[in-house]
């Protein structure tokens, strides 16, 4: 990995959950590690989760990757690896959210 490759990717893959997909987002917007990107890949959503993401673009590395509908997370999550820079993985559920302080202390026992 080059130097400006983040330490760890987030790859969330999500369908239509734009509201719980905010929630993920501004936990990961709250951490206190910051040495990480994040991969949003929709899996063919109706709602327009193009919007929740611009709407961190300032405060988080971040992307949205757009696909068609496969019906589960598996090839989104997969797409996600596609694209990660990061030395090491982390997946987080659109329907989930992390403690402030979850990546530093994953990144100390790493």
């Amino acid at each position: 990995m080059n130097s400006a490759s983040p330490f760890i990717s987030v790859i969330i893959p999500v369908f239509n959950r734009s509201w719980q997909l905010r929630r993920a987002l501004e936990s990961l917007r709250d951490q206190t590690f910051r040495d990480f990107e994040v991969i949003v890949c929709d899996d063919g959503s109706s709602e327009d989760i193009a919007s929740v993401v611009k709407d961190f673009e300032g405060n988080l590395n971040i992307q949205v990757i757009h696909m068609s509908n496969w019906g589960g997370p598996a090839r989104p999550r997969n797409k996600g690896l596609e694209l990660s820079r990061g030395q090491w993985i982390s997946f987080l559920d659109s329907d989930d959210w992390w403690d402030l302080n979850r990546l530093s202390i994953m990144s100390d026992y790493i």
